[in-house]
């Protein structure tokens, strides 16, 4: 029998963790926003949040969150976790904003400037999103869905891609690698479509 479902929101100080904690409480009643070991070692599920820069957003994390930790959790534990918008990116390759930076390779591509061909930037509001097939999140979207972006730069390939959008060019709107999630849009900006992403990704499970 699986343990209770519980969330640790991971604290470094990202402008849209109070959001994004708003509406995991409108799904699971354990919510914590810590960047403490013992809460990242007892919850079910954890999420990495970002707004802003890729390279800022990246040194703050090497900085508060014990990553090496985290990594052991989802890595080898394999829980799962889900990063939002810049908590996406830095999970990647590398990211070019603010020069090339290193990312933490956990999946596969670089995050570049979007190529919007003439389309203003940054990239802000509702726009489609189409899931793959295999997608885990494919489920519960039988229909295409529109999600709240906020960005200037995106994946425009990876080998993990699950969903793409298209702004001006095709990017790369969702990656998923087993028990690793991540989205480029807000699903804490997203209403209901925001809350159906984030309710399926508390289904998955590997403890059940």
């Amino acid at each position: 029998m699986s343990e209770p479902t519980s969330i640790c929101i991971l604290n470094y100080g990202s402008g849209n963790v109070g959001s994004v904690a708003n509406i995991c409480r409108t799904l699971c009643d354990e919510v914590t926003v810590s960047n403490a070991p013992e809460a990242i070692k007892s919850a079910t599920h954890l999420i990495l949040p970002g707004v802003g820069a890729f390279d800022r957003s990246l040194q703050k994390m090497r900085e508060r969150l014990p990553l090496e930790l985290i990594e052991q959790q989802v890595k080898v534990d394999k829980k799962p976790l889900m990063g939002i918008c810049v908590g996406l990116q830095v999970l990647c390759d590398a990211g070019t904003e603010g020069g090339k930076t290193a990312g933490l390779g956990w999946l596969n591509g670089t995050v570049e400037r979007l190529e919007s061909h003439g389309l203003h930037l940054p990239h802000i509001g509702w726009n489609t999103v189409h899931f793959a097939e295999n997608s885990w999140f494919a489920p519960a979207f039988a229909e295409t869905k529109e999600f709240y972006f906020v960005h200037s730069f995106a994946l425009a390939k990876s080998a993990d891609a699950s969903a793409h959008s298209d702004y001006g060019s095709q990017f790369v709107a969702a990656v998923e690698r087993g028990n690793l999630f991540a989205v480029q849009f807000h699903p804490e900006k997203s209403q209901a479509a925001g809350r159906t992403l984030l309710s399926r990704f508390l289904e998955y499970r590997t403890d059940a």
